[in-house]
């Protein structure tokens, strides 16, 4: 008897939904995770986990915003996360908050830099290279280290970001050795200034001042800013100064801002 029993043939949905999955990247900065590391630190203390639904209540903030901040800062060990149980500040954040000198502070923001898995491969990578733009290198992360296409722009200029803010980056945009010191106040030096001529240094021509020794001359230019309360402060540099030079100037500000 002829078995006209047909086998189930198996079928493949047409028009499947390809989901792009990519490895962990930080997406916020080591400030920006900071700072939100502080708010919970503030709030909660280091003594307990809380999970993000507390930790959104407290800070008025959306739960869901809250997950791929509260990711970032546990990426950069600013926060540990238990399954279940919560977020909690740990002793690197207390370290980099209150530090009891500035190398320590400086330490515990390179250890930041270095936990990401991503940013330790890609710091062994260009260690002592010139880093590339921020779209040569998002297309880098993308096929090389599986970063999803639409996240690797944003993956690299984040990366940027801190090593601009940790002063890693010379002149040639080489990256530099992590444990170069960033320029403190102490590290500050104001250019030379011409010393005044004294009232009594007349000479006998009319009492007029004697010409001074143009090698003694300062060419350095001065800018006043006027602050909120009506004091006055003054930016002295020099004449010929450059854009690389502000950019300098701009990271000893922000890091003096730290301090």
């Amino acid at each position: 008897m002829k078995n006209d029993k047909k086998e189930p043939v198996a079928t493949t949905p047409q028009h499947k939904k390809v989901v792009e999955r990519s490895n962990s990247y930080p997406a916020f900065s080591i400030e920006y995770a900071f700072e939100l590391t502080k708010k919970i630190y503030l709030q909660f203390g280091s003594s307990t986990h809380n999970t993000r639904e507390t930790i959104a209540k407290v800070l008025k903030m959306s739960p869901n915003y809250l997950i791929i901040p509260l990711s970032t800062a546990t990426q950069y060990g600013l926060l540990e996360m238990k399954s279940k149980i919560g977020y909690n500040p740990t002793a690197l954040f207390v370290q980099y908050y209150k530090p009891e000198s500035d190398e320590e502070k400086r330490n515990a923001q390179i250890e930041c830099l270095k936990s990401p898995k991503l940013y330790d491969a890609l710091l062994n990578a260009y260690k002592g290279n010139k880093l590339p733009s921020a779209q040569a290198l998002a297309t880098g992360l993308f096929r090389r280290y599986n970063i999803a296409e639409n996240a690797s722009l944003k993956a690299a200029e984040i990366f940027i970001e801190n090593l601009k803010n940790l002063s890693l980056l010379d002149e040639e945009n080489n990256l530099l050795d992590l444990e170069q010191i960033v320029p403190t106040i102490e590290d500050i030096k104001p250019p030379p200034i011409a010393e005044p001529v004294a009232p009594n240094n007349f000479s006998n021509n009319g009492g007029s001042f004697p010409m001074a020794d143009n090698n003694k001359m300062s060419s350095d230019l001065s800018m006043g800013i006027k602050l909120i309360d009506g004091r006055k402060a003054t930016l002295i540099y020099p004449e010929n100064i450059t854009d690389n030079d502000w950019d300098k100037i701009i990271r000893v500000i922000n890091a003096m801002k730290e301090i």
